[in-house]
């Protein structure tokens, strides 16, 4: 499929994915993954039954629906994104150790990724049952557009941000994170890429900020923030498909690159 079909067809390929997504949410619900049944926890890393699960339904589900192929954390890793074949990219449970726990902060990150970017984006907030779309430059709640936040200085803007899997954490570069997050007014630890962005889209948060997330995680979210009027500025982190990613809106974002010195 190519570029202006995919911009053609987006409504309804969105609206699949939304389906798709729900579907899935329906067969989790009615099985035992649904308690946060984990199957690994390794270092810092946890996988859930619900993982599982949901990427098993997600990736059958995006494909059958649509001719789209869906790839998993796996194939991506192994062997990168195509160049130019539309791909859906998805988390199946972004927040995994927040179901596990129990904290209401946790979703479902799906996006159709094609010549280096997403052109659709979904997240469904599995503990509010809301699902925020993004497709051809514009982001939707509902009927409802989204529209980024107008906060312009770090001094006066709640940033979202974490420590990744995948971040150094060395006492050099937690140094130098904290030396960037205390410019904000407040800061904002989620346990969630997908719902972090989510929300910068919406404006309940102003900024997002994170090293070494990796693309599934972000993927979605970075198609909500430009269709809601952002900015989003995704370089290459130091793993295999992990990112350095800065979003807000455009002139919070150009603040943040110049602390960062980005260029």
């Amino acid at each position: 499929m190519g570029t202006n079909a995919i911009h053609q067809d987006a409504p309804l390929l969105a609206d699949r994915a939304r389906n798709a997504v729900l579907e899935a949410l329906r067969v989790l619900s009615a099985s035992k993954a649904r308690d946060g049944r984990v199957l690994l926890e390794e270092g810092r890393d946890i996988k859930l039954e619900a993982d599982l699960l949901l990427s098993r339904e997600l990736t059958s589900r995006l494909t059958g629906a649509t001719g789209i192929r869906c790839v998993s954390e796996e194939d991506l890793e192994s062997h990168g994104i195509p160049e130019t074949e539309p791909i859906w990219i998805v988390d199946p449970l972004d927040g995994s150790m927040n179901f596990a726990r129990g904290l209401p902060l946790y979703g479902v990150s799906v996006a159709l990724w094609q010549n280096g970017g997403p052109s659709i984006g979904l997240i469904h907030d599995m503990e509010r049952h809301r699902t925020l779309c993004a497709w051809n430059g514009r982001s939707w709640a509902g009927e409802t557009a989204l529209t980024i936040g107008t906060v312009k200085a770090m001094d006066r803007a709640v940033l979202a941000t974490g420590f990744p899997l995948m971040m150094d954490t060395s006492s050099n570069e937690v140094t130098a994170f904290l030396a960037f997050a205390r410019r904000f007014k407040k800061v904002r630890m989620l346990g969630t890429a997908a719902l972090s962005m989510a929300w910068v889209a919406e404006g309940r948060l102003d900024a997002y900020f994170e090293r070494d997330i990796m693309v599934w995680d972000v993927a979605a979210g970075v198609a909500l923030v430009r269709g809601a009027g952002g900015t989003c500025i995704m370089r290459p982190g130091s793993h295999t498909m992990s990112l350095d990613v800065v979003a807000a809106n455009p002139e919070l974002t150009a603040a943040m690159q110049r602390v960062l010195g980005w260029r």
